[in-house]
């Protein structure tokens, strides 16, 4: 629970120095467009300087009525703030649409490299982040972000054209604008004031909604445990001082909001009050019009507005740091070798060697140790052993989704870091337990190794497996949609496209984690008739969990703690009675036949 929370707390507040490298960085995304950004200010400085022009021309013509008006002069002014007043909306039409266009072109731009580099990453990466973490990365935190580049540029105009308006102000009357200049500290003063009140209370709602979600999120995950153990009461009175305590953190929040309208209206009559007395002796003794009464007065709301508003975002300026944050450290980290890096070796097969091979996820466990190992090119190995021993662990090195550390590993004499990944892995076929196949047709799963391959091609590999038959499930045959994750098949038929996958890429070296472990008996004899096909004529490391795939081995290999245990074939190693008839005893005796045979048999008797 502490944990969910702190992480929560975290994506809101950051350091000045993470502000800082994060605004250099937003300011490197966008110096691709310089131009359009260069337009944005100068439309910006326009529209300031037409918006200080209506505010003049609104304080001439008041002095102008307490005068000796008259109707062309009165036309003239109403004329000049309609003709500035629609230069400034066109002004601000094409400043919000030039920004808008850079800042979602800008974005799209992040959106794409923040995907090519999560795709890029080692595969650890995804081990230690989660997919909706990921997810919001790229969608939740962006948008975060544009949201921040938008209330930033709009924030800039207002403050420009202040500061234009503040340097008009000394020329017109030098004693009223530091009078004015005085009081704009209490005005941030008083915004610093709410920010950190609002920081606070905001930040206790992000730890109480987090404790409350996580709250609901477990109860409803158990409700199957809790109705079974008749604790729905139990269950809601835990929830019920979670929700109060939510209730008053939330009442809270609403009174430091509530009260900061009040405060801000006090303190803008107040400022108001103060340039009336003084610009009210002025008008007295005639030093002061009634125009510049006016400026003045408008002035301190003018002021006071985008400082308030100010803090009124802080929370989302806030938020779009952190997002930037966020963004930044997953384009940071580390990446794979370039996939297109042709100065690397081709893969030209061989024997493969591991010598003396170390291996860790993290410096306290050791998965592999001095693992020394020959696989002869063709030769059809099963890894067998104890769950943590390190048989996926060995699969994935050598699919280098992670390096190995100490040692070495060669493929034909070639070491296996010099091999381009793309060489490497177009050459390895990998077969998990459970298959993955993405939405869409047939064709674009079983072609995925490569979409140019030709349906002639694809029945080809097809029709190795039972002469195509599986195929008439499949009312469209190649166009037919499977679905999401092949929501559509059953286990044996997702099993099945997985190896015809294999074939259509024709790689040399198949590593399979035992693709009928999770398939029944009926299926899996369907499945271990492609699996001969598949296996043909190619080197294969299974990681095997069935005792047929085991027999069909030329070599078995005990794992045991990340080293080899034991090694040879199943007859060999039943008759050293060591680790593997240890394993054999635990988990495959009963998948063996003779011995239902034998057990039958002796009951008979």
């Amino acid at each position: 629970m502490a944990k969910n929370t702190e992480t929560i707390v975290q994506s809101h507040t950051i350091t000045s120095s993470q502000s800082n490298h994060s605004l250099l960085r937003t300011l490197s995304l966008f110096s691709g467009k310089s131009k359009q950004w260069f337009g944005v200010g100068i439309l910006m400085v326009a529209q300031s300087f037409l918006a200080m022009g209506i505010t003049l021309s609104i304080s001439k013509g008041i002095d102008l009525l307490t005068g000796e008006p008259t109707v062309n002069r009165i036309m003239l002014i109403v004329g000049s703030i309609l003709l500035m007043g629609m230069l400034q909306w066109v002004c601000g039409y094409f400043q919000k649409k030039l920004a808008q266009r850079s800042v979602i072109d800008t974005l799209q731009e992040l959106q794409n490299k923040l995907f090519r580099s999560m795709i890029c990453k080692n595969i650890g990466f995804f081990s230690k982040n989660s997919s909706g973490m990921l997810i919001s990365r790229i969608t939740g935190d962006t948008e975060s972000f544009g949201q921040f580049i938008h209330v930033f540029v709009g924030q800039s105009g207002v403050i420009m054209s202040i500061f234009i308006l503040l340097a008009a102000l000394f020329f017109i009357d030098f004693s009223l604008a530091c009078l004015l200049v005085a009081f704009i500290p209490v005005i941030i003063g008083a915004a610093l004031l709410f920010k950190k009140l609002s920081r606070k209370v905001s930040r206790q709602m992000y730890e109480m909604f987090a404790e409350l979600n996580a709250n609901i999120k477990e109860s409803l995950a158990g409700m199957t445990i809790a109705k079974n153990f008749v604790q729905e009461e139990a269950m809601r009175q835990r929830f019920l001082p979670i929700n109060e305590q939510a209730y008053k953190v939330n009442m809270a929040q609403g009174r430091v909001f509530s009260s900061i309208l009040p405060l801000t209206n006090l303190l803008s009559s107040l400022g108001i009050c103060v340039i009336l007395y003084a610009g009210g002796r002025g008008v007295l003794d005639t030093s002061v019009s009634f125009g510049v009464l006016y400026l003045f007065v408008q002035t301190v709301q003018r002021i006071w507005d985008p400082i308030s508003s100010f803090a009124n975002f802080s929370n989302q300026i806030q938020d779009g740091m952190a997002a930037a944050e966020r963004i930044f450290a997953v384009l940071e980290e580390g990446e794979e070798i370039d996939l297109s890096d042709e100065s690397r070796e081709e893969w030209r097969g061989g024997d493969i060697r591991f010598k003396q091979v170390g291996f860790s996820y993290d410096s306290d466990v050791r998965q592999l140790e001095n693992f020394s190992l020959t696989i002869k090119e063709g030769e059809r190995i099963a890894v067998v052993g104890h769950t943590g021993a390190g048989k996926t662990t060995l699969a994935r090195i050598l699919l280098r989704f992670h390096d190995y550390r100490d040692g070495s590993i060669t493929v034909g004499g070639v070491e296996l870091r010099s091999i381009g990944l793309k060489s490497l892995r177009s050459q390895i076929g990998y077969i998990p337990q459970v298959p993955f196949l993405f939405a869409g047709t047939l064709r674009d799963n079983l072609t995925y190794s490569n979409a140019e391959t030709s349906d002639a091609s694809v029945w080809s590999a097809a029709c190795m497996i039972n002469g195509g038959a599986w195929l008439e499930d499949f009312p469209e045959g190649l166009d037919t949609q499977i679905g999401e994750r092949g929501g559509n098949l059953s286990a044996g038929q997702r099993q099945l496209i997985a190896l015809v996958r294999v074939l259509v890429k024709n790689p040399s070296l198949l590593i399979m984690d035992e693709a009928t472990a999770n398939i029944d008996p009926f299926t899996e004899s369907h499945i271990r008739q492609a699996l001969k096909i598949v296996m043909k004529n190619r080197t294969n490391v299974i990681i095997a969990h069935r005792l047929s795939t085991i027999l069909d081995a030329n070599k078995i290999i005990v794992l045991s703690s990340g080293q080899i245990a034991e090694e040879g074939t199943h007859e060999e190693l039943m008759v050293r009675e060591g680790a593997y008839k240890q394993l054999y005893d635990t988990y495959y005796r009963h998948q063996d036949l003779n011995n239902w045979h034998a057990s039958a048999e002796g009951e008979e008797v």
